[in-house]
């Protein structure tokens, strides 16, 4: 099952050492490239394959096992292997309740709300764990991996939605900043129970699949042992205040990262209103942003993610070749601590059977990686 994982050996070694010597802050002649071609982003927009993936455990490990082999074929990034027990990224708040929904050509998502009255939050439990929603299926699937792959790959944890995020998906949008200004206690009460329900379920995760010498795995990402165990996904930090920032987000933040074991936050598009305050963060160690393509935006989280001594991980979604040349533009000339991502949700999806990636597809990004090494230098 994993035997051709022994015809990258030495690749993996040489990419993981090149990830840790920016973590570390050792400027690079190449910045490390990623293409995340995890299959939650390949499986979209294809129905046979949405419907295999999410049948059972079994179906899901062969897909994935079956993209990573391709990966490590067709290209020559700096990918490093593992399992990614994904299950859509309403998995953890739909263990409050509320209707998932599956989808022909998108994962799950969480369609009724939980919450439908600032009422409803008082007669809120946190569920039990291991035995309601999505997460149920999640730790299933991790037992059932750990035992077929054993430790022949590194199994990541699932999605993590921030303590905001799940609340959201509980409640709406709408609802949850009408209770920040009209009934912040409660809004507190919510944030409170989800945190120790993800913590709960970080715990358990952990438990399932055991403590690595040598790293994590977190949403496409190898993260350097010491570097924080757990990637917290908070898009609405682009939204939020500085103030609600300070009051409704770095606290729970840092009750995750305290109890876990430190780690980085994610969001997309331009956050830069509320990075002081997220800098602040205890246990903060670094940023992961989805600049939406956008240099200035690269360009002002380079500059304040070194100054504040934090791992800047910028992803890029289907990056086009023009693009690098303004990248080395904006990238501050001493760009210690920037580990550079490119992710992407649009390679690969043909399947005929299980083709994951057709040769169009895979010359274009052959063509990215060549570009984007000659720009960088």
């Amino acid at each position: 099952m994993l035997d051709f994982l022994n015809n990258y050996k030495e690749r993996i070694i040489v990419s993981k050492n090149k990830i840790k010597k920016c973590y570390v802050g050792e400027q690079l002649s190449n910045i490390p490239l990623i293409f995340n071609l995890s299959p939650f982003y390949l499986i979209k927009s294809n129905k046979v394959a949405i419907k295999k993936y999410f049948s059972n455990p079994y179906s899901a490990l062969e897909i994935q096992l079956k993209s990573i082999s391709e990966h490590l074929e067709f290209i020559e990034d700096d990918y490093i292997p593992y399992l990614y027990p994904y299950w859509g990224v309403c998995a953890l708040a739909s263990g409050f309740g509320g209707k998932v929904q599956f989808y022909e050509n998108k994962d799950p998502w969480l369609d009724e709300k939980a919450i439908k009255d600032f009422k409803d939050i008082d007669k809120l439990k946190k569920p039990e764990l291991g035995q309601a929603g999505l997460m149920k299926t999640v730790f299933n699937l991790m037992k059932i991996w750990k035992k077929e792959v054993k430790d022949g790959i590194p199994i990541g944890i699932t999605d993590i939605q921030g303590p905001i995020s799940i609340s959201i998906d509980l409640m709406g949008v709408e609802n949850f900043f009408l209770g920040v200004i009209d009934c912040p206690n409660k809004i507190h009460k919510l944030l409170d129970i989800v945190t120790e329900y993800l913590i709960d379920c970080l715990k358990k995760s952990y438990s399932i699949i055991g403590d690595r010498n040598d790293g994590y795995f977190v949403t496409g990402i190898y993260i350097p042992a010491g570097y924080g165990k757990v990637r917290i996904s908070e898009d609405n930090i682009i939204f939020i205040s500085p103030e609600i920032c300070k009051e409704f987000l770095k606290p729970y933040i840092e009750r995750i990262f305290s109890e876990i074991g430190n780690g980085s936050i994610h969001w997309c598009g331009d956050g830069f209103k509320n990075i002081n305050e997220i800098s602040k963060i205890e246990g903060l160690m670094g940023i992961n942003n989805c600049s939406m393509g956008d240099i200035e935006i690269i360009k002002k989280q380079n500059e304040i993610s070194t100054e504040k001594n934090l791992i800047y991980q910028n992803e890029v979604i289907m990056p086009k070749p023009e693009w690098f040349a303004k990248l080395k533009e904006v990238l501050i000339k001493k760009y210690l601590l920037h580990h550079f991502i490119i992710s992407s949700d649009n390679f690969g999806i043909s399947f005929n059977g299980y083709e994951l990636m057709d040769l169009d597809r895979i010359e274009y990004i052959k063509n990215i990686l060549r570009i984007s090494h000659a720009s960088l230098k």
